[in-house]
């Protein structure tokens, strides 16, 4: 079998584009005001990928990931700035979407919590661990 070299990931481009992609979050469709600010700023990179977080279709392939698949992941496992899980994380956004009446989002939700379980078993598959166990020594306060 052919093996596939690691990718290595522009750790700072998913830093800045995970610290300011809910920094509008207040605005309707808050990651498009972020990513036009980041535009005008001269932050393309950052402008693409938060662009498509809140959106994102990433493929299954724990080999092919990209910056974009990290962010958008990053966002769907995080409640405010401690990792929650994407049991939490998604019951907490059906919670949010039902306070604010939106029609069908239940099941839109549902769909995207299938696609990121999926992906993340590909990802645990591939590290060897689940991501619960990866992130379970974080010290929040350092």
């Amino acid at each position: 079998t052919c093996r596939t070299e690691p990718r290595l990931f522009d750790i700072e481009l998913i830093r800045a584009s995970g610290l300011l992609h809910d920094m509008a979050r207040v605005e309707e469709r808050h990651w498009d005001v972020c990513a036009d600010w980041c535009r005008d700023m001269g932050y393309p990179e950052e402008e693409q990928v938060i662009r498509v977080h809140m959106m994102y279709q990433y493929t299954n392939d724990a080999a092919h990931l990209t910056e974009a698949d990290l962010v958008s992941l990053g966002d769907r496992l995080s409640l405010e700035d401690h990792y929650a899980g994407l049991d939490l994380r998604m019951d907490y956004i059906i919670k949010k979407a039902e306070r604010h009446g939106a029609p069908g989002a239940r099941e839109a939700i549902l769909k995207r919590k299938e696609e990121t379980r999926k992906l993340l078993e590909a990802i645990e598959h591939r590290i060897g661990m689940t991501i619960d166990e990866l992130m379970k020594d974080i010290d929040y306060e350092n």
